[in-house]
């Protein structure tokens, strides 16, 4: 088990009605898939952060729709495998991937807001 020394976290921010923050560990990663709205959201599930390992942390991400030919569904699971993988981020440990309040987006990611479920 990993005891944080090597822990990459990625952090998502969403400033849309509630203000959600989220910290997760890349090793809690579960996957990404195109969400229920269809081809305008993205979600990422990670296990709980309450270790509940039949709960699931949901961060969704909207953005235009996704076409076969702009490939944003595809654009959003790179950037968000680059941040999986400690290799390709150097020294740093936190990725911030989406953070709506400071506009700050993770490279190569389409533009998109945040918001996070908590399922726990």
């Amino acid at each position: 088990m990993n005891n944080g020394n090597d822990e990459v976290y990625l952090y998502f921010a969403d400033t849309s009605g509630t203000s959600h923050a989220g910290l997760f560990k890349a090793s809690r990663f579960l996957g990404i898939r195109p969400g229920n709205s269809g081809a305008t959201t993205t979600e990422i599930k990670f296990l709980a952060q309450t270790h509940d390992n039949n709960a699931v942390d949901t961060v969704t991400l909207t953005h235009a729709a996704s076409t076969a030919t702009n490939g944003i569904h595809t654009a959003i699971v790179r950037a968000v495998t680059d941040a999986l993988c400690a290799s390709s981020t150097g020294n740093r440990k936190m990725i911030t991937v989406v953070d709506d309040q400071l506009g700050i987006l993770m490279r190569n990611c389409p533009p998109c807001t945040t918001a996070i479920t908590f399922d726990a």
